[in-house]
């Protein structure tokens, strides 16, 4: 019998585990490796999004396997921050769950689309998702995706 994955928000204590899942994550994306080198920074979860309930967290049996981070918009629309899963699931849905419930937050405050800046190499993912290209940006890792998901469309 497969343990139901959850998802639920992050707690005060959690920082480092999801910042080890993000680093295990980034790295595990070879296209990004060169950048990450030339990186001086260390991915870091703020205990104030965890309390402020804008990390939501993807387990199965007390093990986390995934997080994703909003951050409300002044329209009411809302930016995903953080979407990571581990490299020992990735293909599993685990993303698209997590996509899935920052559409609910944006929903919940009146927003009607999430925002993202996403990795090229994670393209398809965010295509097969429902999210629309608006063009590029540049970011600290090099070009990044400028998207949009209309919410209702997921939800």
């Amino acid at each position: 019998m497969t343990q139901r994955l959850s998802i639920r928000l992050a707690v005060p204590g959690e920082e480092q585990a999801l910042e080890e899942l993000w680093s295990r994550a980034s790295w595990a994306n070879e296209g990004d490796r060169e950048a990450l080198l030339a990186q001086s920074d260390t991915p870091t979860v703020r205990t104030a999004d965890i309390t402020d309930e804008r990390v939501f967290v993807a387990e199965r049996q007390e093990k986390i396997l995934g997080f994703a981070t909003v951050e409300p918009l002044e329209n009411g629309d809302c930016e995903m921050t953080a979407l990571f899963v581990d490299p020992d699931v990735w293909r599993g849905g685990i993303g698209k769950l997590l996509v899935t419930r920052c559409c609910v937050a944006t929903k919940s405050q009146g927003g009607k689309y999430l925002q993202v800046v996403g990795n090229p190499h994670a393209e398809g993912f965010y295509a097969a998702c429902g999210f629309e290209s608006l063009g590029t940006v540049e970011t600290s890792l090099g070009t990044g995706l400028q998207l949009q998901l209309e919410i209702q469309k997921l939800l």
